[in-house]
């Protein structure tokens, strides 16, 4: 009798701290609670963790395991210890690897055309070298029955991809019993794939770069080419590197790829424009009515036809027409907009007021589906 006196006080006194409780909260708040608590108190463990990760430790060479190591590559983990020799050999091979010394005590990035050698005194020293350009080699290069040529030095190339610039050199091969000699051109870059920045072939752009631009462009319609160019000077000069990529080049070029990547969907009947919603007529209108170029007419550029000349923009032709077509069947009336003499300030053609926007866009109100398509041009 006792222990169930005391059990029923147990229970009453629970029911009444129940009673004095706050409203329990809800599970998508409780999660977002628990998840913030657990950061908090990881947090002291995660910054040990992150300190101890830049102390410098005597390691062995994972590729000979006889040297001492003094190069890292994290994109070579779990084998990412090299000494002087074997990291010379290796990333003979990946030159786009970004690499780290431990020589001054701490981890330091180097570009590819650095290397670590060990001098007469004992002491290790930073020295130049020349890289080859990743790029496809030919089997043969002539019409001797050997396949025996040697690999010299080409001209300088410009590199940038998705950790930035590259200052490199194109391989040169060198048949050793006739001489002939063999060096990439813009088609061997294009299959190794790259994509020139101008006929001459100084700087290429990794394809892929263009992809992510094109990715993010779709994500974030709002953000410029300079913006993006700024993010790879950036990664270039965080992994060691130096130099700039140059922001109207990198659009000239992009545009270029994106028309032929174009034309080729053409040739193989892949069409762009697909709207499982809206099809075969997709809905895309200008809200404006005009394409915003008289900035233009005031310069001595000439006039270049468009890239995509009648697929998502109207020909000249065609808009003329459908003008003068509503100009005679509907009558003007004070207070409706007009071409060029809108109500609408953004739209307004002939703008009094001096500003800094750029007037060389197109007011444009698409189907939700073909939003992706419009927002990478």
């Amino acid at each position: 009798m006792r222990q169930l006196e005391d059990l029923l006080q147990d229970s009453e006194n629970m029911e009444s701290q129940d009673f004095v409780q706050q409203p329990p909260l809800s599970s998508w708040s409780q999660r977002q609670k628990e998840v913030q608590q657990c950061w908090q108190q990881a947090r002291p463990q995660n910054l040990d963790s992150l300190l101890s990760a830049e102390n410098i430790v005597q390691m062995t060479c994972n590729h000979c395991h006889v040297k001492e190591a003094v190069i890292r590559c994290g994109e070579c983990m779990p084998s990412e210890w090299f000494c002087a020799e074997c990291d010379g050999s290796v990333h003979k091979h990946h030159t786009l690897h970004n690499r780290q010394t431990i020589m001054d005590g701490f981890f330091k990035y180097i570009p590819p055309t650095e290397s670590v050698t060990l001098c007469d005194t004992g002491k290790y020293s930073i020295c130049e070298q020349d890289c080859f350009l990743p790029t496809a080699l030919p089997q043969r290069i002539c019409s001797c029955d050997t396949a025996d040529a040697a690999v010299s030095v080409g001209r300088s190339i410009i590199l940038v991809c998705i950790n930035g610039r590259y200052d490199l050199h194109v391989p040169v091969l060198t048949c050793k019993h006739c001489n002939q000699k063999w060096a990439p051109e813009v088609s061997d870059f294009v299959k190794s794939g790259y994509w020139p920045a101008t006929m001459q072939a100084q700087t290429l752009f990794h394809q892929d770069l263009f992809h992510s631009f094109e990715a993010m462009k779709t994500a974030a319609p709002g953000m410029s080419r300079q913006a993006f160019t700024a993010m790879l000077d950036q990664r270039t000069k965080q992994y060691g590197r130096t130099g700039k990529v140059n922001a109207d080049a990198f659009q000239r070029s992009f545009l270029q790829f994106v028309y032929c990547n174009y034309e080729e969907n053409q040739l193989i009947g892949k069409e762009p424009l697909v709207c499982p919603a809206c099809s075969p007529e997709m809905v895309a209108v200008s809200v404006d009515g005009n394409r915003k170029l008289y900035r233009f007419q005031k310069t001595n550029q000439s006039e270049e036809p468009g890239f995509f000349n009648g697929v998502f923009l109207a020909r000249d032709s065609e808009v003329s027409s459908f003008v003068e077509e509503v100009r005679g069947t509907v009558k003007s009336t004070a207070g409706k907009a007009m071409c060029g003499d809108t109500q609408w300030n953004a739209a307004r053609e002939t703008s009094k007021r001096a500003n800094k926007l750029d007037e060389e866009g197109v007011e444009i109100a698409v189907c939700r589906h073909v939003y992706t398509f419009f927002s990478k041009v």
